[in-house]
């Protein structure tokens, strides 16, 4: 490679990585409507109030949002004040996720019976189980069979659709948002896109209870 090439190369690379730098740093600057970011439906792990509020938009058929639940509820144990740091969760369901929508009426239906957290949790851990079924609903009673919930109110719930316009309430408010991906976190009102990396989340909630 001669000379200038070397140079006009070097060049392009640079800009390149200082142009993704100014795309990250605008996303996570940019300023959403809190009302679109926390309804009255979220489910919360902490108070909504927290000094650290932290809202994801996500879908139960997305490997990348199980990856982003293993690292909340990872930090959930060394930030265990309701009231300092609180986790919600909203839907948001990728159109070519056909699954994504039953289980997320699992999940409301669960909630019902206060049991969202602990049905949030098996969906996501058992993802290859029930995301390439044709029905995924037997799988998700099993679920609910060995959470203790009652069978009839969660399969009325389910087949019902009871929960659609909690679920596309979600979705609407992630497009005022200007969400097109998941998993998409805001974190005090600053948007993230994709998973955020353990040490990155200490290092951003640190600095927010640091305020």
């Amino acid at each position: 490679m001669s000379g200038e090439r070397k140079i006009f190369v070097g060049i392009v690379v640079f800009i390149v990585v200082i142009f993704a730098g100014v795309v990250w740093l605008t996303g996570r600057g940019d300023s959403y409507d809190p009302r679109y970011i926390l309804s009255n439906d979220t489910h919360l792990t902490g108070n909504a109030d927290a000094k650290v509020l932290i809202v994801e938009f996500g879908d139960y058929e997305c490997p990348a949002c199980g990856q982003m639940n293993t690292v909340f509820e990872d930090m959930l144990k060394n930030y265990s004040d309701p009231a300092k740091v609180s986790v919600g969760f909203r839907h948001f369901l990728i159109p070519s996720h056909k699954n994504a929508p039953m289980a997320a009426e699992a999940a409301e239906a669960a909630d019902a019976q206060s049991k969202f957290w602990e049905m949030h949790k098996k969906l996501y851990e058992s993802q290859s189980d029930w995301a390439n079924l044709g029905n995924p609903y037997s799988v998700f009673e099993g679920y609910a069979r060995n959470m203790g919930l009652n069978i009839v109110k969660f399969k009325a719930d389910i087949h019902g659709e009871v929960y659609k316009d909690v679920i596309n309430g979600d979705v609407t408010d992630g497009g005022r948002l200007g969400i097109n991906a998941t998993p998409t976190v805001f974190i005090n009102g600053k948007k993230y896109v994709g998973v955020i990396q353990p040490d990155q989340l200490k290092q951003i909630i640190d600095a927010e209870l640091a305020k």
